[in-house]
Protein backbone atom coordinates (compact mmCIF):
# COMPACT_ATOMS: atom_id res chain seq x y z
CA UNK A 1 0.00 0.00 0.00
CA UNK A 2 2.98 2.26 1.03
CA UNK A 3 4.54 1.77 -2.44
CA UNK A 4 1.19 2.44 -4.26
CA UNK A 5 0.23 5.98 -2.80
CA UNK A 6 3.71 6.72 -3.34
CA UNK A 7 3.71 6.15 -6.82
CA UNK A 8 0.59 7.74 -7.60
CA UNK A 9 1.55 10.80 -5.84
CA UNK A 10 4.96 10.58 -8.08
CA UNK A 11 2.79 10.27 -11.03
CA UNK A 12 0.64 13.45 -9.71
CA UNK A 13 4.33 15.04 -9.31
CA UNK A 14 4.84 14.60 -12.77
CA UNK A 15 1.36 15.52 -14.35
CA UNK A 16 1.42 18.29 -12.44
CA UNK A 17 3.52 19.98 -14.85
CA UNK A 18 0.90 19.12 -17.87
CA UNK A 19 -1.05 22.29 -16.29
CA UNK A 20 0.72 24.87 -18.27
CA UNK A 21 -0.20 24.58 -22.35
CA UNK A 22 1.98 25.27 -24.68
CA UNK A 23 -0.39 27.43 -26.25
CA UNK A 24 -0.99 29.80 -23.22
CA UNK A 25 0.98 32.46 -23.60
CA UNK A 26 1.72 36.66 -22.25
CA UNK A 27 3.79 39.25 -22.80
CA UNK A 28 6.82 41.10 -20.89
CA UNK A 29 7.17 45.07 -20.41
CA UNK A 30 10.43 46.15 -20.00
CA UNK A 31 11.35 48.99 -17.81
CA UNK A 32 14.48 50.82 -18.73
CA UNK A 33 16.50 53.45 -20.40
CA UNK A 34 16.59 53.07 -23.91
CA UNK A 35 19.49 51.32 -25.60
CA UNK A 36 19.77 48.04 -23.59
CA UNK A 37 19.85 44.77 -24.98
CA UNK A 38 17.03 42.42 -23.99
CA UNK A 39 17.43 38.42 -23.93
CA UNK A 40 14.75 36.23 -23.02
CA UNK A 41 16.08 32.67 -21.86
CA UNK A 42 19.61 33.45 -24.57
CA UNK A 43 17.77 34.80 -27.23
CA UNK A 44 17.87 38.22 -28.04
CA UNK A 45 14.44 40.01 -28.39
CA UNK A 46 14.96 43.88 -29.37
CA UNK A 47 16.86 46.83 -27.83
CA UNK A 48 14.79 49.12 -25.86
CA UNK A 49 13.70 52.55 -26.98
CA UNK A 50 12.50 55.96 -25.45
CA UNK A 51 9.01 55.60 -27.10
CA UNK A 52 8.09 52.54 -25.18
CA UNK A 53 10.26 53.44 -22.17
CA UNK A 54 12.11 49.95 -22.28
CA UNK A 55 11.19 47.15 -24.74
CA UNK A 56 7.69 44.69 -24.88
CA UNK A 57 8.06 41.14 -25.52
CA UNK A 58 5.05 39.79 -27.07
CA UNK A 59 3.54 36.06 -27.04
CA UNK A 60 5.36 34.41 -24.64
CA UNK A 61 4.87 31.05 -23.45
CA UNK A 62 3.54 30.84 -19.51
CA UNK A 63 5.76 29.81 -17.08
CA UNK A 64 9.57 31.01 -15.67
CA UNK A 65 12.02 32.49 -18.08
CA UNK A 66 15.41 33.86 -17.42
CA UNK A 67 15.70 37.63 -18.65
CA UNK A 68 19.49 38.96 -19.06
CA UNK A 69 19.88 42.93 -19.75
CA UNK A 70 22.69 44.14 -21.53
CA UNK A 71 24.96 47.19 -21.55
CA UNK A 72 28.23 47.90 -23.20
CA UNK A 73 30.58 48.49 -20.14
CA UNK A 74 27.95 47.69 -17.46
CA UNK A 75 27.43 44.23 -15.58
CA UNK A 76 24.72 42.70 -16.83
CA UNK A 77 21.38 42.50 -15.30
CA UNK A 78 19.61 38.89 -14.84
CA UNK A 79 15.73 38.68 -13.70
CA UNK A 80 13.72 35.97 -13.53
CA UNK A 81 10.23 36.47 -15.12
CA UNK A 82 7.06 34.20 -14.51
CA UNK A 83 4.87 34.95 -17.20
CA UNK A 84 1.08 34.19 -17.00
CA UNK A 85 -1.42 33.65 -19.54
CA UNK A 86 -2.79 36.90 -20.92
CA UNK A 87 -1.00 38.89 -18.44
CA UNK A 88 1.52 41.56 -18.72
CA UNK A 89 4.66 40.84 -16.42
CA UNK A 90 6.25 44.21 -15.59
CA UNK A 91 10.32 44.04 -15.55
CA UNK A 92 11.82 46.84 -14.16
CA UNK A 93 15.77 47.40 -13.96
CA UNK A 94 18.07 48.62 -11.68
CA UNK A 95 20.77 51.18 -12.03
CA UNK A 96 23.76 49.19 -14.17
CA UNK A 97 26.51 49.62 -12.46
CA UNK A 98 29.98 50.04 -14.62
CA UNK A 99 31.98 46.74 -15.40
CA UNK A 100 35.51 47.55 -13.80
CA UNK A 101 38.88 45.70 -13.64
CA UNK A 102 42.65 47.10 -12.30
CA UNK A 103 45.71 47.36 -13.99
CA UNK A 104 49.22 47.32 -12.60
CA UNK A 105 52.33 48.39 -14.80
CA UNK A 106 55.78 47.07 -13.51
CA UNK A 107 59.08 48.89 -15.31
CA UNK A 108 62.52 48.83 -15.19
CA UNK A 109 64.00 50.90 -14.44
CA UNK A 110 61.20 51.36 -12.01
CA UNK A 111 60.83 55.53 -12.52
CA UNK A 112 58.70 56.57 -15.86
CA UNK A 113 56.45 58.63 -16.66
CA UNK A 114 52.94 57.02 -17.18
CA UNK A 115 49.90 58.79 -19.70
CA UNK A 116 46.63 56.57 -20.38
CA UNK A 117 43.85 59.46 -20.75
CA UNK A 118 41.20 56.34 -20.97
CA UNK A 119 41.84 55.77 -17.11
CA UNK A 120 42.47 59.93 -16.24
CA UNK A 121 46.35 59.42 -15.80
CA UNK A 122 48.89 61.96 -17.55
CA UNK A 123 52.17 62.06 -17.30
CA UNK A 124 51.93 60.60 -13.72
CA UNK A 125 55.52 60.30 -11.87
CA UNK A 126 56.44 56.43 -11.23
CA UNK A 127 58.59 55.50 -8.25
CA UNK A 128 57.36 52.68 -7.07
CA UNK A 129 56.80 49.16 -8.69
CA UNK A 130 54.37 47.81 -9.59
CA UNK A 131 51.83 50.85 -10.14
CA UNK A 132 48.33 49.75 -9.70
CA UNK A 133 45.17 51.76 -10.57
CA UNK A 134 41.76 49.80 -9.19
CA UNK A 135 37.96 50.90 -11.09
CA UNK A 136 39.67 51.00 -14.50
CA UNK A 137 36.93 51.09 -16.72
CA UNK A 138 36.23 48.09 -19.34
CA UNK A 139 37.74 48.49 -22.37
CA UNK A 140 40.70 49.00 -24.41
CA UNK A 141 42.44 51.49 -23.38
CA UNK A 142 46.25 53.25 -24.77
CA UNK A 143 49.31 52.96 -22.38
CA UNK A 144 52.07 55.36 -22.57
CA UNK A 145 55.52 55.04 -20.77
CA UNK A 146 58.28 57.50 -20.90
CA UNK A 147 61.85 57.34 -19.68
CA UNK A 148 64.15 60.06 -20.38
CA UNK A 149 64.00 60.43 -24.17
CA UNK A 150 62.24 56.38 -24.72
CA UNK A 151 58.80 55.82 -25.12
CA UNK A 152 56.83 52.86 -25.01
CA UNK A 153 53.07 52.69 -26.06
CA UNK A 154 50.68 49.72 -26.40
CA UNK A 155 47.20 49.25 -26.26
CA UNK A 156 45.81 47.09 -23.21
CA UNK A 157 42.28 45.87 -22.89
CA UNK A 158 40.93 45.86 -19.46
CA UNK A 159 38.23 42.56 -18.44
CA UNK A 160 35.70 42.65 -15.60
CA UNK A 161 37.00 42.13 -12.17
CA UNK A 162 40.46 41.45 -13.84
CA UNK A 163 44.24 42.66 -13.26
CA UNK A 164 45.82 43.60 -16.40
CA UNK A 165 49.28 43.92 -15.91
CA UNK A 166 51.79 45.36 -18.10
CA UNK A 167 55.52 44.45 -18.01
CA UNK A 168 58.58 47.36 -19.70
CA UNK A 169 61.83 47.17 -20.04
CA UNK A 170 63.33 50.26 -21.55
CA UNK A 171 67.07 48.58 -21.59
CA UNK A 172 65.59 46.38 -24.44
CA UNK A 173 62.76 48.25 -25.61
CA UNK A 174 60.09 45.84 -24.53
CA UNK A 175 56.33 45.96 -23.88
CA UNK A 176 53.66 43.17 -22.93
CA UNK A 177 50.67 42.67 -21.41
CA UNK A 178 49.05 40.23 -19.44
CA UNK A 179 45.34 39.96 -18.39
CA UNK A 180 45.05 38.04 -15.08
CA UNK A 181 41.86 36.46 -14.20
CA UNK A 182 41.48 35.44 -10.59
CA UNK A 183 38.41 32.99 -11.04
CA UNK A 184 40.64 31.07 -13.66
CA UNK A 185 43.57 31.18 -11.47
CA UNK A 186 41.56 29.28 -8.63
CA UNK A 187 40.12 26.79 -11.19
CA UNK A 188 43.30 25.97 -12.39
CA UNK A 189 45.05 25.08 -8.89
CA UNK A 190 41.55 23.72 -7.88
CA UNK A 191 42.00 20.78 -10.72
CA UNK A 192 45.88 20.54 -10.19
CA UNK A 193 44.44 19.48 -6.60
CA UNK A 194 41.89 17.24 -8.07
CA UNK A 195 43.89 13.96 -7.41
CA UNK A 196 45.21 14.84 -4.26
CA UNK A 197 41.53 15.27 -3.12
CA UNK A 198 40.50 12.12 -4.97
CA UNK A 199 42.96 10.22 -2.42
CA UNK A 200 41.46 11.70 0.68
CA UNK A 201 38.37 11.57 0.23
CA UNK A 202 35.65 9.93 2.03
CA UNK A 203 34.45 7.60 -0.72
CA UNK A 204 35.56 7.15 -3.60
CA UNK A 205 35.82 9.34 -6.52
CA UNK A 206 36.45 9.55 -10.77
CA UNK A 207 38.12 11.96 -12.13
CA UNK A 208 36.24 13.31 -15.21
CA UNK A 209 38.36 15.61 -17.62
CA UNK A 210 36.63 18.37 -19.88
CA UNK A 211 35.29 17.30 -23.04
CA UNK A 212 31.99 17.89 -25.76
CA UNK A 213 28.99 15.59 -26.13
CA UNK A 214 25.75 15.46 -27.79
CA UNK A 215 23.27 16.29 -24.80
CA UNK A 216 19.69 14.97 -25.29
CA UNK A 217 17.76 12.54 -28.20
CA UNK A 218 15.93 12.92 -30.74
CA UNK A 219 14.49 9.57 -30.51
CA UNK A 220 12.90 10.33 -26.37
CA UNK A 221 10.59 12.56 -25.26
CA UNK A 222 9.82 15.82 -25.71
CA UNK A 223 11.83 17.59 -23.28
CA UNK A 224 14.79 16.13 -24.52
CA UNK A 225 15.45 18.06 -27.47
CA UNK A 226 16.55 19.82 -29.36
CA UNK A 227 19.56 17.70 -29.41
CA UNK A 228 22.86 20.28 -28.84
CA UNK A 229 26.70 20.19 -28.25
CA UNK A 230 28.06 20.79 -24.57
CA UNK A 231 31.31 21.14 -24.16
CA UNK A 232 32.34 20.92 -19.60
CA UNK A 233 36.02 23.58 -19.98
CA UNK A 234 36.82 22.04 -16.19
CA UNK A 235 37.92 19.27 -14.94
CA UNK A 236 36.00 17.84 -12.11
CA UNK A 237 35.16 14.14 -10.28
CA UNK A 238 32.25 12.30 -9.71
CA UNK A 239 31.18 9.95 -6.90
CA UNK A 240 31.63 6.20 -8.41
CA UNK A 241 28.57 5.38 -6.73
CA UNK A 242 24.95 6.89 -5.79
CA UNK A 243 25.33 8.11 -1.69
CA UNK A 244 24.68 5.05 0.28
CA UNK A 245 23.34 5.02 4.05
CA UNK A 246 26.71 4.41 5.82
CA UNK A 247 27.85 7.86 4.18
CA UNK A 248 24.37 9.80 4.56
CA UNK A 249 24.56 8.92 8.37
CA UNK A 250 28.46 9.86 8.76
CA UNK A 251 27.69 13.35 7.49
CA UNK A 252 23.82 13.67 8.50
CA UNK A 253 22.96 12.01 11.74
CA UNK A 254 19.86 10.00 10.62
CA UNK A 255 18.80 7.60 7.98
CA UNK A 256 15.53 8.68 5.91
CA UNK A 257 15.29 5.93 3.59
CA UNK A 258 12.52 3.39 3.60
CA UNK A 259 15.01 0.24 2.95
CA UNK A 260 17.43 -0.07 5.62
CA UNK A 261 21.33 -1.04 5.02
CA UNK A 262 24.59 0.52 5.13
CA UNK A 263 25.91 -0.36 1.23
CA UNK A 264 22.37 0.99 -0.09
CA UNK A 265 21.63 4.17 -1.87
CA UNK A 266 19.81 6.64 0.38
CA UNK A 267 16.85 7.71 -0.52
CA UNK A 268 13.67 9.24 0.46
CA UNK A 269 15.48 12.50 0.08
CA UNK A 270 14.65 15.77 -1.27
CA UNK A 271 16.74 17.86 -3.21
CA UNK A 272 16.91 20.49 -0.64
CA UNK A 273 18.26 17.62 1.95
CA UNK A 274 20.62 16.66 -0.37
CA UNK A 275 21.93 20.27 -1.01
CA UNK A 276 22.46 20.22 2.87
CA UNK A 277 24.49 17.26 2.59
CA UNK A 278 26.76 18.61 0.24
CA UNK A 279 26.96 22.00 2.21
CA UNK A 280 27.89 20.07 5.89
CA UNK A 281 30.22 17.50 3.72
CA UNK A 282 31.94 20.85 2.16
CA UNK A 283 32.47 22.16 5.60
CA UNK A 284 34.16 19.60 6.73
CA UNK A 285 36.33 18.24 4.22
CA UNK A 286 37.29 21.85 3.96
CA UNK A 287 38.08 22.23 7.87
CA UNK A 288 40.30 18.64 7.42
CA UNK A 289 42.30 20.42 4.73
CA UNK A 290 41.26 18.08 2.47
CA UNK A 291 39.14 20.28 -0.03
CA UNK A 292 41.29 23.38 -1.58
CA UNK A 293 39.82 26.69 -1.99
CA UNK A 294 37.64 26.62 -5.58
CA UNK A 295 36.33 23.35 -4.98
CA UNK A 296 32.96 21.78 -3.11
CA UNK A 297 31.11 19.05 -2.93
CA UNK A 298 27.75 19.69 -4.60
CA UNK A 299 25.17 18.01 -6.89
CA UNK A 300 25.83 17.35 -10.64
CA UNK A 301 25.24 19.85 -13.14
CA UNK A 302 22.61 18.19 -15.61
CA UNK A 303 25.14 18.37 -18.21
CA UNK A 304 27.59 16.73 -15.94
CA UNK A 305 25.44 13.69 -14.96
CA UNK A 306 24.57 12.90 -18.63
CA UNK A 307 28.76 13.48 -19.35
CA UNK A 308 29.29 11.03 -17.20
CA UNK A 309 26.26 8.76 -17.70
CA UNK A 310 27.22 8.17 -21.53
CA UNK A 311 31.36 8.19 -20.66
CA UNK A 312 32.10 8.86 -24.53
CA UNK A 313 29.11 6.94 -26.05
CA UNK A 314 26.24 7.93 -28.30
CA UNK A 315 24.20 5.19 -27.86
CA UNK A 316 20.79 4.69 -25.87
CA UNK A 317 22.52 3.10 -22.91
CA UNK A 318 26.06 3.64 -21.63
CA UNK A 319 26.66 0.15 -23.22
CA UNK A 320 24.98 0.44 -26.38
CA UNK A 321 21.40 0.43 -27.28
CA UNK A 322 20.15 -3.37 -26.64
CA UNK A 323 17.79 -2.94 -23.54
CA UNK A 324 18.47 -6.86 -23.43
CA UNK A 325 21.49 -6.10 -21.28
CA UNK A 326 20.23 -2.85 -19.76
CA UNK A 327 19.94 -5.77 -16.14
CA UNK A 328 24.02 -6.08 -16.07
CA UNK A 329 24.43 -2.48 -15.40
CA UNK A 330 20.88 -1.64 -13.50
CA UNK A 331 18.55 -1.88 -10.56
CA UNK A 332 15.24 -1.23 -12.81
CA UNK A 333 11.48 -2.76 -12.76
CA UNK A 334 12.44 -5.32 -14.37
CA UNK A 335 14.72 -7.11 -12.41
CA UNK A 336 14.81 -5.50 -9.04
CA UNK A 337 12.41 -7.22 -6.78
CA UNK A 338 11.07 -3.83 -6.17
CA UNK A 339 13.38 -2.92 -3.35
CA UNK A 340 16.82 -1.01 -4.01
CA UNK A 341 20.50 -2.77 -3.92
CA UNK A 342 23.77 -2.40 -2.95
CA UNK A 343 25.58 0.41 -5.03
CA UNK A 344 28.83 -1.00 -7.05
CA UNK A 345 27.26 -4.55 -7.75
CA UNK A 346 26.12 -3.86 -11.10
CA UNK A 347 28.68 -3.24 -13.94
CA UNK A 348 30.21 0.49 -14.28
CA UNK A 349 29.97 2.03 -17.30
CA UNK A 350 32.96 3.31 -19.36
CA UNK A 351 34.88 5.67 -16.99
CA UNK A 352 34.21 3.31 -14.00
CA UNK A 353 30.53 4.90 -12.50
CA UNK A 354 28.28 2.40 -11.29
CA UNK A 355 24.58 2.32 -11.09
CA UNK A 356 23.94 5.65 -13.49
CA UNK A 357 21.21 3.57 -14.69
CA UNK A 358 19.08 2.25 -12.24
CA UNK A 359 18.96 1.75 -8.58
CA UNK A 360 17.86 5.47 -7.31
CA UNK A 361 16.50 8.09 -9.30
CA UNK A 362 19.42 10.56 -8.91
CA UNK A 363 19.06 14.90 -7.84
CA UNK A 364 20.75 17.38 -10.26
CA UNK A 365 21.42 20.59 -9.89
CA UNK A 366 20.02 22.19 -12.19
CA UNK A 367 15.97 23.68 -12.40
CA UNK A 368 14.07 21.81 -15.17
CA UNK A 369 13.16 23.01 -18.41
CA UNK A 370 10.65 21.50 -20.33
CA UNK A 371 12.86 21.84 -24.01
CA UNK A 372 16.64 22.62 -24.20
CA UNK A 373 18.11 25.48 -25.51
CA UNK A 374 19.06 24.87 -29.28
CA UNK A 375 22.71 25.71 -30.25
CA UNK A 376 26.40 24.80 -28.45
CA UNK A 377 26.42 25.86 -24.57
CA UNK A 378 29.73 25.78 -22.53
CA UNK A 379 29.31 24.52 -18.77
CA UNK A 380 25.73 25.33 -18.68
CA UNK A 381 23.71 25.19 -15.27
CA UNK A 382 20.31 25.13 -16.13
CA UNK A 383 17.83 28.03 -16.28
CA UNK A 384 17.94 30.90 -13.52
CA UNK A 385 14.60 29.65 -11.52
CA UNK A 386 11.83 27.28 -11.89
CA UNK A 387 9.24 25.04 -9.95
CA UNK A 388 10.77 21.59 -9.90
CA UNK A 389 14.26 20.33 -9.95
CA UNK A 390 16.23 17.93 -12.59
CA UNK A 391 16.18 13.59 -11.98
CA UNK A 392 18.25 11.47 -13.62
CA UNK A 393 19.06 7.74 -14.23
CA UNK A 394 15.96 5.65 -13.95
CA UNK A 395 15.22 3.27 -10.91
CA UNK A 396 14.08 0.24 -8.79
CA UNK A 397 10.42 0.89 -9.59
CA UNK A 398 9.20 3.65 -11.41
CA UNK A 399 8.47 3.69 -15.38
CA UNK A 400 10.46 0.65 -16.66
CA UNK A 401 13.69 0.48 -19.19
CA UNK A 402 12.90 3.58 -20.83
CA UNK A 403 13.58 5.94 -18.11
CA UNK A 404 17.23 4.57 -17.62
CA UNK A 405 18.17 6.10 -20.63
CA UNK A 406 21.10 8.27 -20.67
CA UNK A 407 19.12 11.33 -22.01
CA UNK A 408 15.98 10.42 -20.17
CA UNK A 409 14.85 13.27 -17.58
CA UNK A 410 12.32 13.79 -15.17
CA UNK A 411 11.10 16.67 -12.60
CA UNK A 412 9.92 17.42 -8.92
CA UNK A 413 9.49 20.18 -6.84
CA UNK A 414 12.64 20.71 -3.97
CA UNK A 415 10.32 20.58 -1.02
CA UNK A 416 11.27 19.07 2.46
CA UNK A 417 8.38 17.00 2.62
CA UNK A 418 9.44 14.40 -0.18
CA UNK A 419 11.91 12.47 2.15
CA UNK A 420 9.07 10.88 3.83
CA UNK A 421 7.30 9.83 0.38
CA UNK A 422 9.46 8.94 -2.38
CA UNK A 423 11.84 5.71 -1.41
CA UNK A 424 13.52 6.46 -5.25
CA UNK A 425 14.89 9.76 -5.22
CA UNK A 426 18.87 9.51 -4.53
CA UNK A 427 21.96 11.16 -5.52
CA UNK A 428 25.68 11.23 -6.20
CA UNK A 429 27.94 13.88 -5.65
CA UNK A 430 30.58 15.96 -7.89
CA UNK A 431 33.29 17.84 -6.54
CA UNK A 432 34.29 20.64 -8.86
CA UNK A 433 34.15 24.43 -8.87
CA UNK A 434 30.87 26.57 -7.41
CA UNK A 435 28.58 27.08 -10.03
CA UNK A 436 27.52 30.60 -11.30
CA UNK A 437 25.40 31.64 -13.61
CA UNK A 438 26.22 32.47 -17.03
Amino acid sequence: MFRQTAMLLLLACFASQAFVHAEDKGHIQVKCEPGISILLDGDLKGVSTAEYGGLIIQDVPAGVHELRALKEGFAPQVKSVTVEKDRVAVVKLGTFIPSVGSIEIRTLPVECLITCPGIGVTNLKKADDPWTKSDVPVGKHEVSLMWNDKTLKMNIEIRNACRTVVTANFLKMEIGAVVVDPKAEEARKAEEAIPTVAKNAPFPLIAVSPGSFSMGSEKGSADEKPVHKVTLTKAFLMGATEVTQKQWIAVMGNNPSNFKGDDLPVECVSWNDAVEFCRKLTAAERQKGNLPAGMEYRLPTEAEWEYCCRAGSTTTYCFGDDEGRLGDYAWFSGNSGNTTHPVGRTKPNAWGLYDMHGNVWEWCHDWYADKYQAGGQADPVGPATGQYHVLRGGSWIYGGAGFCRSASRISCGPLNWLNIIFPDFGFRVVVGAPLTKQ
